[in-house]
């Protein structure tokens, strides 16, 4: 019975349209970009990279770029925001929270600096150290692609009004 009512509940969110978001649909319309960050090897800098030249956007030096995506800050935070009984931590919340701003090649601001904040909460059990680390893992490699899905999304928008 509980597989009936998951496959009915799937054709359901599939039958109405449901998807995640993600880049594909995306139309940059940029030919080349240079990423520009204060860690050029951070996750989110090399996670950005990728989904522009899966778009077909050339990274190029700086000195040659249509465009330039200047990532300013690039902060993760993690608080606890439950306790259970025995007054331990039960569960956390990571926030993952990432100014930027975008010039063209004659160095005019095509999008002013913008911050994007996304956050996650996850549930800590003390008896399972490892499965928590892997789960906050997981969270942060999903909020670095939602900040890199939201960052593009902006950087294709602003590209569209601007040749409007």
């Amino acid at each position: 019975m509980r597989r009936f009512l998951g496959l009915l509940l799937l054709s359901a969110l599939v039958g109405c349209g449901f998807h995640l978001r993600s880049t594909q649909g995306l139309e940059i319309l940029a030919g080349n970009a240079h990423v520009s960050a204060s860690n050029i090897y951070s996750p989110l800098t090399r996670e950005l990279e990728n989904m522009l030249v899966s778009q077909g956007v050339d990274l190029v030096p700086a000195s040659s770029a249509e465009y330039t995506i200047r990532i300013l800050t690039e902060r993760t935070h993690r608080r606890p925001v439950a306790t259970s009984g025995d007054i331990s931590v039960a569960e956390y919340e990571l926030m993952m929270t990432v100014s930027f701003q975008i010039t063209d090649a004659s160095g005019a601001v095509v999008l002013p600096t913008t911050t994007l904040v996304t956050e996650r909460i996850y549930s800590f059990d003390t008896e399972s150290f490892v499965g928590s680390s892997e789960e906050e893992e997981m969270l942060s490699e999903e909020m670095r692609t939602d900040i890199a899905n939201r960052l593009l999304r902006r950087f294709a928008s602003s590209l569209i009004s601007q040749s409007s």
